[in-house]
């Protein structure tokens, strides 16, 4: 179901992919494609359709967009079978990257993505569904201005001042509680809970900024919430984080997209390994 982005990074169909870049410029910018599914690839009456489209948003995130025909060697699919899927991934695509999926529509359907820092809609305008021969999935995209999500940076943010890392405290009762964040190009859009499972209470919150403290011994949730939705790394800054809890390394990293989530500890009160 993911194999559009993974078809561009690999090569296989790049006489038969393109690339679409929204022009948020024009609010009646629109185009229209009608593409195959990878098992109608060398079907001679489809030779000219691609099997794959790239929305370009002028990150290093894109959008890969298939068409899920499950017939020939994909008809083992377990979900959204003859459904246009939308995919995003990192790297443009070109290189590893972990993808997600964004949707999967039947026709009639839309979904509304970020694209080029304009918001854009893509509708599945319908299925040509032959008795014999590849079906065919024609889509439109265009620039949609009843979404309003906050437009993709389109210049070098002001420096921020470097934070410094917290410093330690000294635990006469429970344990050590470090959160150590270093920033990405906005640090605003950063924040962070820590919740006692134990007891359903919230322990402490806070921004970007890192923070040592001392806690009892409970279990405890981490989140870290990005309210753009690209995390803090890597596509605006290096962005990393780290939680250690009683000396040890609960949980690092950078790579999210709204919210990261990591459980440690424990309410019987003895020292465990981070659930999640």
């Amino acid at each position: 179901m993911l194999q559009c982005c993974k078809n561009w990074q690999i090569g296989w169909y790049d006489d038969r992919k393109e690339t679409i870049t929204p022009d948020a410029s024009d609010p009646n910018w629109s185009v229209e494609h009608t593409i195959v599914g990878i098992a109608d690839y060398n079907h001679t009456a489809t030779r000219d359709l691609n099997v794959v489209l790239k929305l370009e948003t002028g990150t290093s995130e894109d959008y890969f967009i298939g068409f899920n025909r499950a017939t020939g060697a994909n008809a083992q699919n377990d979900e959204a079978d003859d459904e246009l899927t939308i995919v995003k991934t990192g790297n443009n695509g070109e290189l590893y990257s972990q993808s997600y999926l964004q949707a999967h529509l039947t026709a009639g359907e839309s979904h509304i993505l970020v694209g080029n820092g304009a918001p854009v809609q893509v509708t599945l305008v319908g299925i040509l569904k032959p008795a014999s021969g590849p079906w065919r999935a024609t889509l439109k995209v265009e620039n949609d201005g009843s979404a309003a999500p906050t437009p993709l940076p389109t210049s070098q943010p002001t420096p921020q001042p470097t934070t410094a890392a917290p410093t330690s405290t000294a635990c006469i009762s429970g344990k050590e509680l470090v959160v150590d964040i270093t920033k990405d190009d906005y640090p605003d859009e950063t924040s962070w809970t820590l919740e006692d499972m134990c007891t359903g209470q919230t322990v402490d919150a806070g921004d970007v900024r890192g923070k040592s403290m001392c806690i009892p011994d409970a279990q405890y949730k981490f989140t870290l919430k990005d309210s753009y939705g690209d995390g803090i790394c890597c596509s605006y800054g290096s962005g990393s984080y780290r939680v250690m809890y009683g000396g040890s390394m609960v949980k690092q990293g950078g790579q999210f997209e709204s919210t990261e989530t990591t459980t440690f500890g424990s309410c019987a009160a003895d020292p465990t390994e981070p659930v999640s």
